[in-house]
């Protein structure tokens, strides 16, 4: 994958950076989100992670079913690892500068791990913006088994968050070159292109 940008990585924690040019354009390839919105219909939230998610009557409670999906290390990805990611997004105390919008609609600890594969997410009030938040493409998963164990300043270091995106980091040089590979164990059929 081939890119040219003006700008040096600076950090490589989507959740908490704040900038296009110096985190979201390095570090996105490497991730996914549970939605997102759809690039040829960008009005249309789409399943990224999930397969399917449904909507209580009362519109306070989403219930998603995840794809079949491996993190980087080929360990599957899990709905502990999306309760994990969206309790670390909306872990009071902490700066969020993108994605501390999700505090508005999620309580910090509050999802519910129905098996391995299905994720119970209450909000504090039906609304049709907070899926519209979930897609910002800084609201990005995390595996839990890797991120749970780095310190803040750990995690901006390339490398040490692993994501179950389509690109996987190969090398890294500072105000040289970010290298990456496909990803051979990518979920979505046929991609990366």
């Amino acid at each position: 994958l081939r890119g040219i940008t003006g700008f040096n990585p600076g950090q490589w924690d989507v959740q908490a950076c704040g900038t296009l040019p110096d985190c979201l354009m390095p570090a996105g390839p490497l991730f996914n989100g549970l939605v997102y919105h759809n690039p040829v219909k960008p009005d249309e939230i789409v399943c990224d992670l999930c397969e399917s998610w449904t909507v209580s009557p009362d519109g306070k409670t989403y219930t998603f079913r995840l794809r079949e999906a491996q993190w980087h290390d080929e360990t599957p990805v899990t709905a502990e690892d999306i309760k994990f990611s969206l309790d670390r997004i909306t872990e009071p105390a902490t700066i969020r500068v993108r994605t501390g919008v999700l505090r508005t609609f999620y309580e910090y600890q509050s999802a519910e791990v129905v098996d391995a594969r299905t994720i119970r997410v209450p909000i504090k009030f039906a609304s049709p913006l907070f899926l519209k938040n979930l897609a910002s493409e800084y609201m990005k998963m995390y595996p839990k088994h890797i991120a749970q164990r780095l310190s803040p300043e750990e995690a901006q270091q390339p490398g040490k968050l692993i994501g179950s995106g389509p690109w996987k980091l190969k090398e890294f040089k500072p105000h040289i070159a970010v290298e990456y590979v496909r990803n051979p164990h990518y979920f979505k059929k046929g991609l990366p292109f």
